[in-house]
């Protein structure tokens, strides 16, 4: 059973999205945050109730509808996972996880999307109450076609969770996967070349 803590306020600016390749659509999104607790239990090595949490993100384009692409960054290394494109929508809603490898033997907490990809790190405060240690950054006004932070953990190497909306008639089919069209290529950020493919993780 879920336990909502309520919505969390925009923190940062416009000014500090990072456009993804030039040319590519803008479009104003809705993006909300709330941290979500679910009551867990253990038998070993004895019987144990804990709670287990997750930042649950919505977001709505209400113009058109959105491909959406989840983003992990920690020391250098780039983890990502998309939908197919036939998941474009105006509204999508997904989490980030805070979830115990073993809760009754071990401190590692595996942080991530879920169903992507994750990273490990050893800090049991961070899966106790990850709401006092990680640092909600939605920019004020997020747009499609731009780099949008959404979370930052600190003791992780600083990892940063992102998100990037494009708007599907930006996009080509790969068969039922999808890629940014051929012009917006040239100009694609480095870092997020993957968008050019029909890759859905990484």
């Amino acid at each position: 059973m879920g336990v909502g803590s309520g919505s969390i306020g925009y923190v940062g600016s416009r000014g500090g999205l990072i456009k993804v390749a030039d040319g590519v659509t803008e479009e104003p999104l809705s993006v909300s945050a709330v941290w979500v607790a679910r009551k867990c239990a253990t038998r070993k090595p004895r019987p144990a109730t804990f709670q287990e949490w997750r930042l649950s993100f919505e977001v709505e384009c209400e113009a058109v509808e959105v491909l959406v692409t989840q983003v992990l960054v920690a020391s250098g290394e780039l983890r990502f996972g998309r939908t197919y494109r036939s998941g474009a929508h105006r509204k999508h809603s997904f989490s980030l996880l805070f979830a115990w490898h073993d809760y009754g033997s071990s401190d590692e907490i595996r942080i991530g999307f879920i169903g992507g990809n994750k990273f490990s790190v050893e800090d049991r405060q961070l899966g106790h109450r990850p709401q006092e240690v990680v640092d909600v950054v939605v920019p004020e006004d997020p747009t499609t076609g731009s780099v949008i932070p959404l979370a930052r953990v600190p003791v992780l190497d600083g990892l940063e969770a992102q998100m990037i909306c494009v708007m599907k008639s930006d996009t080509v089919n790969t068969h039922g996967r999808w890629a940014l069209k051929p012009e917006f290529r040239t100009t694609l950020l480095d870092r997020y070349a993957f968008l050019a493919t029909g890759a859905v993780s990484g």
